[in-house]
């Protein structure tokens, strides 16, 4: 017997934007449609999350700023990811700042927080010692996950 509960949750910010998000919830489908609500949840709301926080940036610091363009980004965490149109501004000064990218620690081009990129170099190391292949040279320097240690003339 498959049983479907409908749930409705009402998401809002502090500046009063909303969204009505509605899912069904099958017996026989439980785990899967969990997930993908809290999927769509943490999408949604990181959306409005990363939109309030560049509004309090615009009417803060960066008032005197211009804003010039927008890029589509994708700030990818350990456990989700936020696709967002970022916005730059230039400054009085003629600097071109992008300040979502700096609140949350991102370079320029840089795509995974470093918390994710320490989990993917974990993964790819576990997977490594399983395989047991010394052709694989993931701490070479130049490889992804040489930040993680410092190099031979360092360590004691």
């Amino acid at each position: 017997m498959t049983i479907t509960v409908t749930v409705s949750l009402n998401v809002k910010v502090e500046n009063g934007d909303g969204k009505n998000l509605q899912s069904n919830i099958s017996t026989n489908r439980l785990e899967e449609d969990l997930k993908g609500l809290s999927q769509q949840i943490t999408k949604v709301m990181g959306k409005m999350v990363l939109a309030g926080v560049e509004a309090k940036l615009k009417a803060g610091e960066y008032r005197e700023g211009v804003s010039i363009h927008t890029e589509a980004r994708r700030y990818q965490f350990q456990g989700f990811s936020i696709d967002y149109r970022r916005r730059s501004y230039r400054m009085p000064d003629g600097s071109v700042r992008s300040p979502l990218d700096e609140l949350l620690g991102f370079e320029k081009y840089q795509r995974r927080s470093y918390k994710a990129k320490e989990q993917l170099c974990a993964l790819g190391f576990q997977r490594q010692l399983l395989e047991d292949s010394p052709d694989q040279q993931l701490y070479q320097p130049g490889s992804a996950c040489a930040w993680l240690t410092p190099p031979l003339s360092s360590r004691r």
